[in-house]
C-alpha cells in the first residue's frame, strides 16, 4: 500500500493530489500546486516550463495551466484511498470491507 500512497502524493505540497493535472512527462501534480509554483506573472513572459519533479521542459497547450491534461487515474486511485467503511472505519485500498 505504500507505493500506491506515494503514487498519489503531489511533489509540490506532499498531499494527496488534489484536481491531477498529469506534464507531458506524465508527472501529475494538484493543479492549485502547479498554479502556485507557476504565478501569472511568470507565465506572462514564459511559454517553456520545467516540471517540479524531474526538470523536463515542456511548452504550456494553448490556453495556459486550465488546458494542462487531467489525470483521471490519479483522481480515481485517490478517491480510493480515502473512502472507509461505515462500519467499523477502515481504510485499504483496493479492498472490501465484509462488516
Amino acid at each position: 500500500m505504500e507505493n500506491y500512497i506515494n503514487f498519489v502524493k503531489c511533489f509540490i505540497c506532499s498531499e494527496n493530489i488534489k484536481e491531477a493535472r498529469m506534464l507531458p512527462c506524465f508527472h501529475s501534480f494538484c493543479f492549485e500546486c502547479l498554479q502556485s509554483k507557476y504565478q501569472r506573472p511568470i507565465l506572462n513572459k514564459i511559454s517553456t516550463l520545467n516540471c517540479p519533479k524531474c526538470d523536463a521542459s515542456f511548452e504550456l497547450p494553448e490556453g495556459g495551466m486550465d488546458n494542462l491534461k487531467k489525470n483521471k487515474f490519479i483522481e480515481c486511485l485517490t478517491e480510493t484511498m480515502t473512502k472507509t467503511c461505515g462500519a467499523c472505519s477502515r481504510m485499504d485500498i483496493m479492498s472490501f470491507c465484509l462488516h
